[in-house]
């Protein structure tokens, strides 16, 4: 029961710092393109700028000092999942991700190339209210800001396959947004610098 109250007032919390009100909370979202996502983060006071990435939509909101891509994923017209990361030059060593992905299972950490990427995943399958999905945004740069105090972990105990994966293992669509990111300086969220 104390559990149930408790992520109560951290969803009521999270509500009121998100500022939207009840009835557009409720809003189903049926889609989560530009289109249909744009609108409720201008209500929100964020300016989403879209642009065209390997000829698909990207929605980016630069929030909390970080710069979050949206990215509509499974579109068959309408999409049902959106993938929420933000992108940093530099590799972050293999500790640091193992560390803030066994302490933070929502979001995950990997390396890619010459990029930190932290990406986070929403399922929309049945539509995804607006209140949900500003939670989510919310919740992800709040974990962004998290990711920066566990960097320097050392001491993980988990193995993470994904910071030592070939770059061919890589999801081609997420490789291209990270190659597009680093291309583009206003892409990135940061520079990690090696600590080795």
């Amino acid at each position: 029961m104390i559990r149930i109250l408790a992520a109560a007032c951290v969803l009521l919390t999270s509500f009121a710092s998100a500022e939207i009100s009840a009835s557009k909370a409720k809003e189903v979202l049926n889609d989560t393109n530009a289109a249909t996502l744009g609108p409720v983060l201008r209500a929100q006071g964020l300016f989403p700028e879209t642009l065209t990435i390997e000829n698909r939509e990207v929605l980016v909101v630069r929030q909390n000092g970080n710069v979050v891509m949206l990215r509509p994923r499974v579109c068959n017209p309408d999409c049902t999942g959106l993938l929420m990361y933000i992108v940093m030059e530099g590799a972050a060593p293999a500790s640091s991700i193992n560390a803030f992905n066994q302490q933070t299972p929502a979001t995950v950490a990997y390396t890619n190339g010459q990029a930190t990427v932290l990406s986070r995943y929403l399922i929309a399958d049945h539509g995804i209210t607006a209140g949900t999905f500003l939670v989510n945004l919310d919740v992800f740069s709040r974990t962004v800001s998290k990711w920066t105090q566990t960097r320097n972990a050392r001491n993980a105990m988990s193995v993470s396959l994904l910071s030592s994966a070939p770059i061919d293992d890589y999801d081609p669509d997420t490789e291209a947004l990270v190659r597009e990111a680093l291309r583009r300086p206003e892409l990135l969220s940061g520079r990690i610098v090696s600590d080795y």
